[in-house]
């Protein structure tokens, strides 16, 4: 097959479902949760993040949210945030995919600009909705992820876990839907450090083009483990095959994680992989040699963002 032929059927989730069948019981992706100095992770397999995702793409069609229509995803990087993305791409619904870090008013314009159907999010970002007006005009369904109860009546939105349950009780085995190669896949916004925010319109040959470029230029191989800390790009861990190592840790201010909590991550899952920005990378050089701490799992270290100084590559 060609590559034009092959790319004629797009969609990053053919590599899930590869993973899922090869290797289901291989770990997808680990997040580190720190409650007073205790280290926890939560874990799924291959298999069950095809299943999951499965069974809410299914929810979310029947929900009404179909191929085609643009969702807004404010979560938080967890499982559910692994989970509803793939979902997303399953159906062939466009994620829009935002830096919280980027000011309440440049958010309001992305959303302006992008005109979502639908807003998928923490009740935080929900709550920020219904006050700002994100995407007024344009958004028909809203649904919540987490939250307590009194959070989740705030957000006046139909939960994650009954979009799944719809899924569940979906019996027909789902169907992942093929694009052809220059199809919207994703709308992702920068950060704005540099000036305004702007939409970055994906197709699914951008993303299978920067997939095999990590596969083939870096060498990485299935059964690694990633240090993720950039939530799109821990996106494509599992599409390698290779595990997302989440740390608890402010995805929008890489800068203030704290060294100790990665350092524990990557001890703990042998993390042979990171992706980090240079600032976050110049933390860890000067936390791990303070210390004299050494990551011999670590064999390969991907950085982007910015420039990163000859001193961070020292350390």
């Amino acid at each position: 097959m060609t590559q034009t032929s092959a790319l004629a059927n797009a969609n990053i989730c053919q590599h899930l479902k590869t993973a899922a069948q090869t290797m289901p019981a291989g770990l997808a992706v680990a997040v580190q949760h720190v409650k007073q100095g205790q280290f926890n992770y939560q874990e799924i397999d291959f298999v069950t993040l095809h299943q999951q995702s499965d069974m809410i793409a299914k929810g979310l069609i029947q929900y009404g949210i179909t191929r085609g229509m643009k969702a807004v995803l404010m979560v938080t990087p967890s499982i559910e945030f692994f989970s509803l993305t793939f979902a997303l791409f399953k159906a062939g619904i466009i994620p829009i995919l935002v830096d919280p870090g980027m000011g309440i008013k440049n958010l309001k314009q992305c959303f302006a600009e992008s005109q979502p159907d639908a807003f998928i999010g923490i009740p935080k970002a929900h709550i920020a909705r219904r006050v700002l007006g994100w995407g007024k005009g344009s958004v028909k369904q809203v649904i919540n992820v987490g939250g307590s109860a009194i959070q989740r009546w705030l957000t006046n939105a139909t939960s994650l876990e009954t979009i799944t349950e719809i899924g569940r009780n979906e019996a027909y085995p789902f169907e992942i839907a093929l694009l052809k190669p220059d199809d919207m896949a994703a709308i992702l916004f920068t950060s704005g450090s540099t000036g305004t925010p702007k939409g970055v319109v994906y197709s699914h040959a951008m993303f299978e083009a920067q997939i095999n470029a990590l596969k083939h230029d870096y060498g990485i191989t299935p059964g690694e483990r990633d240090l993720a800390t950039f939530p799109l790009f821990s996106l494509f861990g599992p599409a390698l095959g290779m595990a997302s190592i989440v740390p608890d840790m402010d995805a929008s201010k890489p800068i203030t994680a704290n060294p100790a909590y990665l350092f524990a991550a990557i001890e703990q899952y042998q993390c042979s992989n990171m992706f980090v920005n240079p600032a976050l990378l110049e933390r860890l050089g000067q936390a791990g040699e303070q210390s004299q701490h050494k990551l011999n799992s670590v064999k390969r270290v991907i950085s982007a963002g910015a420039p990163a100084t000859i001193s961070s590559i020292k350390r």
